[in-house]
């Protein structure tokens, strides 16, 4: 088990697992081990199926076309195997159902800073025709926080914006949707907001929280 240190995203060489749901159909990326690697290829992909099939207009059966179209697409790419089931780990494990328009992955993210690393096992969530994704704790189901596809499409988000909000999120610091409010016998003295940078672009992003008594 190794870490990239250019991402900071954890990579034990067992490459990333894809399962369409609506088949179901079980596929093995060895090459692929980041997060930033096949998040968008995939839901482009999958966005495409649907729209090649007319998923919106047509409900349920179309639903199930555009999974053997993605299915299809994947067997004629020979950095996916199939494999029978998902027994075994892997870096990152999507999740594709056409049906129920969900998109989905669990990742590993590793994140560092001032000599101290922390690792992290995170879900995200979001539809196929959806353009937010909010990302959970998968042990306690926790929302931590949501990000858009627009960001998601910036050049290394998942690299390094990622793994920051997972890391703050996780230390209960508070990020963008997170409202940290701890209450004592129901009373709440005040509230506070500041702003960090976050990401090479410089954008600010919202911390929140309270003070009880």
């Amino acid at each position: 088990m190794g870490v990239n240190d250019k991402s900071g995203i954890l990579s034990p060489a067992l490459g990333s697992r894809v399962e369409i749901v609506s088949i179901p159909c079980h596929f093995h990326a060895s090459k692929y081990d980041l997060l930033e690697q096949l998040f968008m290829p995939l839901l482009c992909s999958a966005q495409q199926a649907n729209d090649l099939m007319g998923v919106r207009a047509r409900g349920d059966r179309s639903a199930l076309e555009a999974a053997a179209y993605m299915a299809g697409e994947l067997l004629r790419d020979r950095s996916f195997a199939p494999v029978r089931s998902l027994s075994t780990g892997a870096s990152n494990l999507y999740l594709l159902d056409f049906v129920a328009d969900q998109f989905q992955v669990e990742s590993t993210v590793f994140s560092s800073g001032a000599g101290k690393g922390a690792l992290f096992r995170v879900s995200v969530r979001g539809r196929i025709r959806g353009d937010k994704f909010q990302v959970f704790d998968p042990v306690t189901n926790n929302q931590l926080f949501s990000f858009t596809r627009t960001e998601a499409d910036k050049p290394d988000f998942f690299a390094r914006e990622f793994p920051l909000l997972v890391q703050l999120a996780r230390n209960r610091v508070g990020v963008e949707q997170i409202f940290v409010s701890r209450k004592i016998q129901g009373t709440r003295d005040c509230a506070f907001a500041r702003s960090i940078r976050s990401g090479d672009d410089g954008q600010n992003r919202q911390l929140s929280g309270s003070t009880t008594r």
